[in-house]
């Protein structure tokens, strides 16, 4: 596993700029995602059990929220060591599930380090301010990972509602609970 810089954990950390391919082969930057108040990156995976119950979460959550806020899923696990996450089965997910937000492909897995990404899934939400994003909440959406839809607490929807009601985060630090990304 890579050596991750963990100053990238505290909050009002600026996004890092990226270009990486989707699972449908188009190219995105960073900054096609600084429209609307917030953006939300998650790294994720089509290969662990965490990330597999949390994909309909997911896709709900950007309904709800979709007018205020930008949704990148990204997947940088390693394809050779967890076939799974080939961009073949990447481009089939997004089609059969008509997914209405970027699936995006980390094949050098630099945007995952850059964030000092560890799991799947992990949530890194941030506030736009002009043409950065800093970051306002990074961990867990829900309390119940194996089923997030019965959870007690929702975490990640309450930081939504906070950044949108232009209020200060409720959790200043969090654990994550996820899958390990699949390093090269």
């Amino acid at each position: 596993m890579p050596l991750l810089n963990t100053q990238n954990q505290s909050l009002g950390f600026i996004a890092k700029d990226f270009m990486l391919s989707s699972s449908l082969g188009d190219f995105f930057l960073l900054s096609d995602f600084l429209d609307k108040q917030a953006l939300l990156i998650v790294f994720i995976s089509q290969s662990d059990a965490n990330s597999l119950v949390f994909w309909p979460y997911l896709i709900d959550l950007y309904e709800k929220y979709s007018s205020d806020l930008n949704l990148i899923a990204v997947n940088s696990n390693d394809p050779i060591k967890s076939p799974s996450d080939h961009i073949d089965s990447l481009r089939k997910f997004t089609l059969e599930n008509s997914l209405k937000f970027p699936y995006l492909v980390d094949s050098d897995q630099t945007c995952a380090l850059s964030y000092n990404a560890q799991y799947n899934p992990e949530n890194f939400l941030f506030r736009i301010k002009q043409t950065r994003a800093e970051l306002f909440f990074k961990g867990n959406a829900v309390d119940n990972i194996p089923e997030p839809f019965n959870s007690q607490v929702h975490y990640l929807r309450n930081e939504i509602d906070q950044l949108l009601s232009g209020k200060e985060p409720i959790n200043k630090k969090q654990n994550i609970t996820g899958t390990r990304i699949v390093w090269k």
